[in-house]
């Protein structure tokens, strides 16, 4: 019997394997390598500058959540202080350990208690009677301590005195323009509360300066009203305080309503703009270097 064998596997095998001469055989073995390498290497530095980013931004909420906390206990400082001076007098009045008729009384019980708080800079503390009287001490722009004074006794006109070191009116300073306490926004404020509360952000009467006001309406036993006293201070301290706060090398902090008008910020710019001699309050967005 014959047997026939294919031969075409055997010339198949027997085949030499072509390699072509345009590529190396130490590229060939030494590429793939290379590729891995930079590969790796690449991986590894994405993954590092991913992570520092993310380290970064890490530390920069820290820093922005540690820098708003400050400011809010500050703030509660701001808040707290005023309450409890407009308490004081609240109590000494409706107990009868302070005359409202008597303005010396008034001003030297002020004048204790204008530094009451080291870590507060309270600027003004005042009466507002339902008369339309006013007997006041505050804070100047020129760093000196004035009583002002209105009503009767001043025709209607808006005193300004100098005082001693003992709480005691001493020379005439100044005479500016007519004075209504019950017109003034925060006696509005407190009138229509009918409780303690604050005032809306308002333009000063004497200086070109906003300010808020702790104001705390006193009423007699049948609950008529006899006047209101009140607690402020100036935006400007807000601003002092956060100019304090070192935040990187261009960090800038600012503090607005929900409204978006700004209250205080860390740039040299104020709070408001003036026209004619009329303060007009701003909106953040406006303010140089401010970014939503």
């Amino acid at each position: 019997m014959a047997i026939n064998i294919n031969s075409a596997p055997t010339k198949f095998i027997n085949s030499p394997i072509k390699v072509s001469r345009h590529i190396p055989l130490r590229a060939i073995l030494i590429v793939p390598f290379v590729v891995q390498i930079f590969g790796a290497v690449g991986l590894t530095g994405w993954l590092s500058l991913r992570n520092g980013q993310q380290a970064v931004n890490e530390v920069t909420t820290q820093l922005r959540n540690e820098v708003s906390s400050r400011i809010q206990d500050t703030l509660k400082n701001y808040l707290e202080a005023p309450r409890v001076i407009a308490q004081i007098n609240q109590n000494a009045i409706n107990l009868g350990h302070l005359n409202i008729q008597d303005t010396a009384s008034l001003t030297q019980q002020f004048w204790g208690q204008r530094f009451l708080f080291d870590s507060v800079n309270v600027s003004a503390i005042y009466f507002g009677g339902a008369e339309g009287e006013f007997i006041g001490l505050g804070f100047q722009n020129n760093n000196q301590w004035e009583i002002g004074r209105a009503g009767k006794s001043t025709k209607g006109k808006f005193h300004s005195l100098g005082i001693d070191s003992q709480g005691n009116p001493t020379e005439l300073l100044e005479i500016g323009n007519d004075y209504d306490p019950r017109i003034r926004p925060w006696y509005k404020n407190a009138v229509e509360a009918k409780k303690a509360t604050w005032s809306d952000i308002y333009a000063d009467f004497k200086e070109l300066r906003l300010k808020v006001t702790l104001v705390q309406p006193i009423y007699q036993n049948n609950n008529q009203l006899i006047g209101v006293v009140g607690v402020d201070f100036v935006l400007s301290h807000i601003r002092e305080f956060l100019q304090s706060l070192k935040i990187g090398e261009s960090g800038q902090t600012f503090i607005m309503e929900r409204s978006g008008l700004l209250v205080a910020s860390s740039t040299s710019q104020k709070p408001f703009s003036l026209k004619e001699q009329e303060v007009t309050r701003i909106k953040a967005e406006n303010v140089d270097n401010f970014s939503a």
